[in-house]
């Protein structure tokens, strides 16, 4: 479940960063984090965590990539990587992830390559910065509550990155 979570957190951040204007490019984009915390408690970060699922037999590795790709997402080399098409970063908003449920996020702040924003999902809520370094990379802060079943209310936060891979996607296909 953290790992779904900081999948979703993820995805949110690439897409409040792409919106307005275009100012990343479209393309195959690798998210990686670093900071992660649950409850005041460590995370492993998505690197930690792809080097686990690494280790996988092939079967569970398949069933984890099948289930991602539905989602839009491919496990990259230090986190997940999510396709952007052109239509995406030309847009004002972004479909959000967050395993199918519907969520939302308003820009509440926006001075030159900084932005803050809040978001609210089902299951979550919270806030965050970020910061277009430039058309192929970024940086972010979140922090928010979020609740998982049989475990209540929970706080968490991470730092993370996105770096632009490249301007072809392979087989990824922009989420919906």
């Amino acid at each position: 479940m953290k790992f779904h979570l900081s999948l979703a957190v993820a995805a949110l951040a690439l897409s409040t960063v792409a919106q307005a204007e275009q100012i990343v490019r479209p393309g195959l984009w690798e998210m990686s984090t670093s900071n992660m915390q649950i409850s005041g408690q460590q995370v492993p970060s998505l690197d930690s965590l792809m080097q686990q699922i690494g280790s996988l037999p092939p079967e569970q590795k398949q069933r984890m990539e099948d289930v991602l790709a539905r989602q839009g997402m491919a496990l990259g080399n230090k986190g997940m990587r999510v396709c952007l098409s052109e239509k995406q970063v030309q847009r004002d908003t972004l479909m959000l992830h967050d395993q199918g449920q519907d969520c939302s996020q308003q820009v509440t702040d926006r001075s030159g390559g900084k932005w803050a924003f809040t978001f609210q999902c089902p299951q979550a809520q919270g806030e965050g910065t970020a910061e277009i370094l430039n058309d192929q990379e970024f940086v972010s802060h979140v922090k928010g509550q979020f609740t998982v079943q049989g475990a209540g209310p929970q706080q968490g936060s991470m730092d993370y990155r996105g770096r632009w891979v490249s301007a072809d996607c392979g087989d990824l296909k922009p989420a919906r």
